[in-house]
């Protein structure tokens, strides 16, 4: 995960992907693809999935159950590409718009919209417990992320 923001509203988890050409894929399929210049194809894991796993942790790092907390997943893409998915949000079958696929420019107007539109539930108190509870997560060794990053892409092509 990229980014986690701990508002009054929910617990928002970014995934970012800084890429460009064309990018297809659907919820359903577990590997996406990215053609640039019409010629180069490369697959990788789908974003929506791979940012549920980092919701899941997450969760289970705060000690607190997915269906009692608001949390919402927002897939992050460089303005450079061009998004050929449907849809392009969904509920996880929560009853909510809990997912969200879209571009950069796009970012702070649809956080806006979607911190507005939810009551705020969590205390300040909540919100400081679980931002220390998380300070053992941030800024982790390079030789950490690095073995995270093979982890991950051993999982996923082998899938």
């Amino acid at each position: 995960m990229d980014t986690v923001l701990l508002h009054e509203t929910g617990i928002y988890v970014f995934e970012t992907k800084n890429i460009s050409g064309a990018i297809s894929g659907s919820i359903e399929q577990k590997q996406w693809s990215q053609i640039v210049n019409s010629r180069a194809s490369h697959s990788f894991y789908n974003p929506v999935l791979q940012n549920m796993g980092h919701m899941r942790a997450l969760l289970h790092k705060l000690h607190v159950r997915l269906e009692k907390t608001p949390i919402y997943s927002f897939i992050v893409f460089s303005d450079r590409c061009t998004l050929r998915l449907a849809p392009v949000s969904g509920t996880f079958g929560r009853g909510d718009d809990c997912w969200r696929l879209l571009h950069l420019s796009e970012l702070k107007g649809v956080l806006k919209e979607s911190m507005m539109k939810r009551p705020s539930i969590y205390h300040s108190k909540q919100l400081e417990t679980w931002w220390k509870e998380l300070q053992s997560c941030v800024n982790v060794d390079e030789s950490v992320k690095k073995s995270h990053a093979e982890s991950i892409q051993r999982l996923h092509h082998h899938n």
